[in-house]
Parts: C-alpha cells; sequence; structure tokens
C-alpha cells in the first residue's frame, strides 16, 4: 500500500491557478473560472484535454457552501453563467479559488499514479505551499486560511470529464505554509543572484485585483514599509472588454482573453481583433485604460522611494507586470529618472510565485529530512 506524501506549489492568481507538483518542471495552469453546472453537461464528444472539461462535484468543510457542481476552467469559460473573482474579493475567504486549488490537486492525484487507492478513491496526502496578498496577510488571516485547508478532508469526483470521469480523489494535508508573497518573491528572484541578497530593493508584484510592495532591507521584509493596495489589473481589462463590446461591436469573454490580446507576440495580432474576420485595431482603447494604472503604479514605486532612499532597484513582477511593461517604461521614461527598474521574462513572471512557493517547500523538506537524520543518528 502506497503512502507517498505529495508535493505542491500553488500560486492562487486572480487570472489563472498556476500549480507546481513535484518538480518545477511538472506544471498545471487552470484559467480561474468557475461556473455552477449540473451532474450531466450533455457531452456530444470529450474534449481532447482534461484541462478542457473539468467538471467536478466537490465536497469540503473549507467552503462556504460545502458542496457542489462546477465546470472549471476552460469548460467554465463555455458556460452562460462563469465568474471570475470579483473586485474587492478576498483570496483567503473566497470558495472559486479554493474550488480552484482543490481541482488542481485532484488532477495530479489522477495523474501522477503515486497515491493508494480504493476502488475508485485515491487517498492523495501532500505537503502544499501557497500565499496570500499582503493585504490579506496577518498572521490571523493567514492562520485561519491555513486550517480551513488542513483542519478538513476534501472530496472531489470527476463527472463528465475527459479521462477522468468516475474518479475520486480524497484531499488531505500533512501540512500547509501560507507565505507571504513579498518575502517569497524575494527568494525566487535571489535564489540564483546571489548579489541581489546584499541588496536593497523593492518587489511590486501586479496581479488582478491588489497590488503588493514589499521592501526587503538585509534580506527581510521591511514589515513597516512594505505594504499592500486594493488595485491590480483586473477592473481595467474589464472596461477594456466593455469598450470593445460597445465601441467596436466585439465580445471578448474573459480578462484572460483580453491579456493574450495585449502581450501577444505577433506584432500584426497584438491589440487587434478580427470583427466577422477583418482585423480591426483595439490599441487606442488598451492605451487609455491600462495608461491609468501605469501611472498609479508609478507613483506607488515614487512614494515608496522617497520614503526608503536607500533602496538599489525595483522588480515588477506578476501576470500584471507583464500587461503594463511597455505602458510603466512609457512614462518612466518620460519622467527621466533613470529608475534602476527590472522586469522578469513573460514565462517567469507567471510561474516566479509558484516556484518561490516550490523553493520555500523544499527547503523545509530538506531540514525536516536532515532533523530525521540526527535523530535516528
Amino acid at each position: 500500500m502506497k503512502n507517498t506524501i505529495g508535493k505542491a506549489a500553488i500560486d492562487i492568481g486572480n487570472d489563472s491557478i498556476k500549480s507546481l507538483f513535484e518538480s518545477p518542471s511538472n506544471q498545471i495552469l487552470i484559467p480561474n473560472l468557475v461556473a455552477e453546472i449540473g451532474i450531466n453537461r450533455n457531452v456530444k464528444e470529450y474534449e481532447k484535454d482534461v484541462l478542457d472539461g473539468i467538471h467536478i462535484e466537490i465536497t469540503s468543510g473549507a467552503l462556504k457552501r460545502k458542496h457542489g457542481v462546477y465546470a472549471v476552467g476552460n469548460l467554465a469559460k463555455q458556460q452562460h453563467n462563469y465568474s471570475e473573482l470579483a473586485i474587492h474579493s478576498k483570496k483567503c475567504e473566497n470558495d472559486q479559488s479554493l474550488i480552484l486549488l482543490l481541482t488542481s490537486l485532484a488532477i495530479n492525484a489522477v495523474q501522477s499514479g503515486i497515491f493508494s487507492s480504493n476502488e475508485e478513491i485515491i487517498e492523495a496526502k501532500y505537503y502544499l505551499s501557497t500565499g496570500l496578498p499582503i493585504l490579506e496577510a496577518t498572521l490571523d488571516e493567514r492562520k485561519q486560511f491555513r486550517d480551513k485547508l488542513q483542519k478538513n478532508t476534501h472530496e472531489i469526483r470527476f463527472l463528465q470529464t475527459p479521462l477522468l470521469q468516475g474518479k475520486t480523489v480524497r484531499i488531505t494535508f500533512e501540512k500547509v505554509f501560507v507565505n507571504l508573497e513579498g518575502l517569497a518573491s524575494f527568494i525566487n528572484l535571489s535564489k540564483n543572484n546571489e548579489e541581489l541578497i546584499q541588496q536593497e530593493m523593492m518587489i511590486i508584484d501586479i496581479g488582478g485585483l491588489t497590488t503588493d510592495v514589499a521592501v526587503i532591507q538585509k534580506a527581510t521584509v521591511n514589515n513597516t514599509m512594505s505594504t499592500g493596495y486594493s488595485e491590480g489589473v483586473s477592473p481595467y481589462l474589464d472596461r477594456i472588454i466593455n469598450r470593445v463590446r460597445s465601441e467596436i461591436g466585439y465580445p471578448i469573454k474573459t480578462r484572460k482573453d483580453i491579456v493574450e490580446i495585449i502581450i501577444n507576440n505577433n506584432p500584426t495580432d497584438k491589440n487587434h481583433v478580427y470583427v466577422y474576420g477583418n482585423r480591426t485595431c483595439v490599441s487606442h482603447i488598451v492605451e487609455e485604460e491600462l495608461m491609468k494604472l501605469a501611472r498609479k503604479q508609478y507613483y506607488y514605486m515614487l512614494d515608496i522611494w522617497n520614503q526608503v532612499p536607500s533602496l538599489r532597484i525595483a522588480y515588477f513582477v506578476g501576470g500584471g507586470a507583464i500587461v503594463l511593461k511597455d505602458y510603466l517604461e512609457a512614462i518612466i521614461n518620460k519622467e527621466d529618472k533613470n529608475f534602476p527598474i527590472r522586469f522578469l521574462r513573460t514565462n517567469d513572471s507567471i510561474w516566479s510565485m509558484a516556484e518561490s512557493y516550490f523553493s520555500i517547500l523544499e527547503t523545509w523538506l530538506n531540514t525536516l529530512h536532515k532533523e530525521n537524520i540526527n535523530n535516528v543518528g
């Protein structure tokens, strides 16, 4: 009988849930979309990819609604009643974030084959490393979030899901780490760069609904100067979607869809949509809306730098930083203050937080392993 404990690092993003299992190369990304749906979704033909047809029944004491049937991710996008995270919602209190987190774990539990199973039930136990924004990261809030996961059993049954139909996963947690997002960002940035450990820096993590500013001094988060803002890219993306629909007559379904249009590497398609097959530019709408947020982010950075003048460098990270990069650089270059700012590459920025959580988990497990060896000795 298997008694393996899995390793998971999960970044609960407002745009998507990014999960790493066992190693940084084993990734699952699911758009943060959920829709209530019936037990039978009238399948004509199953999707080719599991992630395109996630249809689950979930029962968990961690949820406000203890039981429900949902379409998740790409399948939710096809429903009329899908929901994205609402503005001002908190990750630590939101059922949707937990549904996505538990779903990604359940998919891994089935696909990995490392857990014990009894007929159709897979018993999966995990070490989990995740995190919360600074605005939600008081010790009490982190403890409450950890307890919701660690003190409950979570059962996910795959309904009409390709390749997984009929499988049930019962999830428990051996240990849950709820990290401070700012410190986690620093750990990931500095793990392959010894020079950064010695520098005083600011890390600005721009998310969908919040912005975290972590001030790092002597390789430690400055609790007084580090702060968070209830400001992210999601409301601006929503306005772009609404304006494109009303001014151009083109429906964009989700925030993820408009992000892909904004950051498209193909210059022909970047900031363009195809209205009845005709290429149509939306850059005037995108620029007008995103410049508003970029100016706010610039002033957040400037305000902190004025209060902590010894800072040497600022890193913009997170999905929002990718969306705002061109606009932030335009504003900063216009101000001509020669700020030493850095942006990560697109893929690195998307996965930086999950990789940070994984590094923290690995460090703890290595320490635990050494202690066990010493105790045996």
